[in-house]
């Protein structure tokens, strides 16, 4: 099913604008050198067509003939396009071998790019190597007539006339640069690979090549046999040659001793096809790919929407956005003429992990638009929760997905946790509930309840309680002085503990950071003794706040008659919650003053409460 989308996907693509994805045959690739040649094959330019600065330098991305699939021993070329090895001769290793040679006479030359360029004129381009020989070869058996731009490449690369392109100032450039080159005839636009008779004579020659005729699983018609597929490249993490969804390269994957693609019969032209619309998809710059941990995602529809535009931005993080805009973009989906189309519109995520044999499926999901747009607004509707001013309300997944990793680092996140979360924001399913784990985890080791993990427990905790209803109150935007679960109100309570001790002295700890991890977990351990040093703290106050955070306290713990000795996770999650609302409470709200400032009152009525006894230090 993902492959035949993927089909699909092309040919809409390419029925609606053959320009935003390459034909049949052809390949979008980065070119990064372009060398000029006149008709009798003289080396005229050398063209820089990179763009960019430093090493963040790329090529233009231009249309050429489909590359071939390199793998195991052999040279093979591409048609009239491919890396300075094949084209002009000039390895890596003999590149390595120059500046090996310059760096000893020049030590004090540290600069990768200068060395090259002291090096240079010492690199010449080499004919008869086994790349060079594969690509002229490959030149030679097109039809001889097709276009004079590719005798004249035959000539130039046959004949002495490469060796004056060492002398051309861009020469040490595309000796520093990994990327592609190819040709042009000087005083045209296109390339010699683009001209239409010279395409025409490439598809021909591969059209010709012997294929078995078989019935195409994808397209569900006779078609000749694709023994191998194109390489799906730009999966984050993995190999730069790319890589296949669809591989039989060893004996354990094959049935009945068929041989590569016989195992899974698909035809050439859907073969291109689906290659070629997940490559557009994962290419750099493509506004329908986002990455998700190590999972490079990609998304599209069955048809026209505002969703492929939208849905990337929703897990990006973007500062230009906000949650209210994005909530009115997916609410408007649901009105008018659009609401139609939304509802019947197909919309497909993808999650494409790199490993060693293959590509790895991460999740695959498919729903129509308006019920994504449904789940992406309860989506939201979870992670609403009260914020410090200066905290943007909306919360990117990548920042959601770093608050559960160690230092807050994307390589640190559970990638199996972000697949399934994605799995379950966009099915309304379950979060995994490693997701709270991972979550409590970071608290305790790092003692920070901040807004993106305030967000996510709630987002848990609540949709927990969703599906699996039990006698759990759920968790408010704000605080909830009526959420009587112990969790919730012993966090409140560890909160107002805190700013008591924060108020009175200046201690290098506070009780958070000397206390949390015990106070959420085992409760009984630890609050006795916080209730003892609560009287000392506010004992240190103006009076109108004694008596504000006594009878905070006394309110919290009104229907707490005893502390208990554990607290199962969800419940430490309330803890979380609890104090984190209290804390946003008490720093957004301001003191009304009190008539009683001056009176005197009794500390000790919390003690009395649970009949704490004896004295305590800071």
């Amino acid at each position: 099913m993902i492959l035949q989308e993927l089909d699909r996907y092309y040919q809409r693509k390419s029925s609606m604008d053959p320009t935003s994805i390459a034909p049949e045959g052809l390949e979008d690739k980065e070119i990064s050198f372009v060398i000029v040649l006149d008709k009798q094959g003289n080396f005229v330019d050398l063209q820089d067509l990179r763009e960019g600065e430093g090493r963040k330098k790329r090529g233009k991305m231009m249309t050429v003939p489909a590359s071939v699939k390199r793998s195991g021993t052999g040279a093979r070329a591409n048609f009239l396009w491919d890396k300075l090895e094949y084209v002009l001769g000039v390895s890596s290793e003999d590149i390595a071998q120059a500046v090996k040679s310059v760096k000893s006479l020049n030590p004090h030359v540290e600069d990768d790019s200068e060395l090259v360029n002291l090096c240079a004129p010492t690199i010449l381009p080499k004919k008869g190597t086994e790349k060079s020989q594969a690509f002229i070869e490959k030149l030679r058996v097109l039809e001889p007539n097709s276009h004079p731009g590719v005798k004249s490449v035959v000539t130039f690369l046959s004949g002495d006339g490469a060796h004056k392109i060492s002398k051309h100032l861009n020469w040490p450039h595309l000796l520093s640069s990994s990327g592609n080159l190819t040709f042009r005839l000087q005083g045209e636009a296109e390339l010699v690979c683009q001209n239409s008779a010279v395409l025409t004579s490439i598809l021909n020659q591969k059209a010709g090549e012997d294929s078995e005729t078989i019935f195409c699983l994808i397209r569900g018609r006779q078609d000749q046999l694709a023994k191998t597929h194109p390489s799906i490249k730009g999966i984050s993490g993995g190999q730069t040659s790319g890589g296949n969804i669809v591989s039989f390269n060893t004996p354990a994957f094959r049935s009945q001793g068929k041989e590569q693609g016989a195992n899974a019969t698909v035809g050439k032209p859907a073969a291109f096809s689906y290659t070629t619309a997940l490559n557009h998809l994962l290419r750099s710059d493509s506004r329908q790919r986002i990455q998700i941990a190590d999972t490079s995602t990609v998304f599209w529809a069955s048809d026209t929407t505002a969703m492929e535009d939208c849905f990337g931005e929703i897990f990006e993080d973007n500062p230009d956005i906000d949650t209210q805009s994005i909530r009115a973009a997916l609410t408007s989906m649901f009105r008018g003429e659009q609401a139609a189309k939304e509802s019947t519109t197909r919309f497909f995520v993808l999650g494409l992990s790199p490993n060693a044999a293959r590509i790895a499926i991460r999740f695959w999901h498919t729903a129509t638009v308006a019920e994504i747009a449904e789940k992406l607004s309860v989506y939201f509707e979870e992670l609403r929760i009260i914020h410090p001013p200066k905290s943007s309300q909306f919360l990117s997944f990548r920042r959601l997905l770093n608050a559960t990793a160690a230092l807050g680092k994307s390589e640190n996140v559970n990638p199996r946790m972000a697949g399934e979360m994605m799995r379950a924001i966009l099915s309304g399913g379950s979060y995994p509930r490693s997701l709270l784990d991972s979550i409590l985890v970071r608290i305790r080791a790092e003692h920070e309840v901040d807004h993106p993990r305030a967000a996510l427990l709630k987002a848990w905790l609540n949709r927990q309680q969703r599906l699996f209803p039990n006698h759990d109150q759920e968790i408010h935007v704000a605080l909830d002085p009526e959420n009587t679960n112990p969790g919730y109100r012993l966090g409140r309570l560890f909160a107002v503990l805190e700013k008591a001790q924060e108020e009175a002295v200046s201690a290098n700890a506070t009780i958070r950071d000397r206390y949390y991890g015990a106070a959420s977990s085992t409760p009984a351990s630890v609050f006795p003794i916080l209730l003892k040093t609560f009287p000392h703290h506010i004992g240190k106050l103006p009076d109108g706040r004694k008596i504000n955070l006594d009878k905070l306290v006394q309110n919290i713990l009104l229907e707490l008659r005893e502390f208990p000795r554990l607290l199962r996770v969800e419940d430490q999650g309330r803890f979380a919650l609890g104090y984190y609302h209290q804390r946003q409470e008490m720093f957004t709200s301001k003191v009304k003053p009190n008539p009683l400032e001056h009176s005197e009152i009794a500390p000790k009525s919390v003690q009395n409460q649970f009949n704490l006894q004896g004295e305590s230090n800071d």
